[in-house]
């Protein structure tokens, strides 16, 4: 809230490309763990190939990756503040429980 929204919104932009830098190396080494579950590995308790379980690691990359750019594009007009949504307004009542 102390930044200059233009300098808020360059380092938002920044921290999110880190981060995206970061989940495109996680989704590009997840293949050739894949590649090693497709050709050899089978989990011994669950009898499944395990290629199915390293699966997690290039959509869960994309996935976050996809929440990074929707938290951008939502804090647009204030990159580090609280945004207040209509659903976590509590009562005064309910306050002093």
């Amino acid at each position: 809230e102390k930044l200059p929204l233009r300098i808020g919104r360059a380092l938002r932009i920044v921290l999110a490309c880190g981060c995206i830098w970061f989940l495109s190396l996680v989704f590009y080494g997840s293949f050739a763990l894949i590649e090693l579950g497709w050709l050899f590995e089978v989990s011994p308790v669950l009898s499944i190939p395990m290629w199915i379980i390293y699966m997690a690691l290039p959509l869960g990359a994309v996935y976050f990756g996809i929440e990074i750019v929707l938290s951008v594009v939502e804090r647009w007009h204030q990159p580090f503040g609280v945004i207040k949504s209509s659903d976590s307004q509590v009562s005064d009542s309910e306050q002093s429980r």
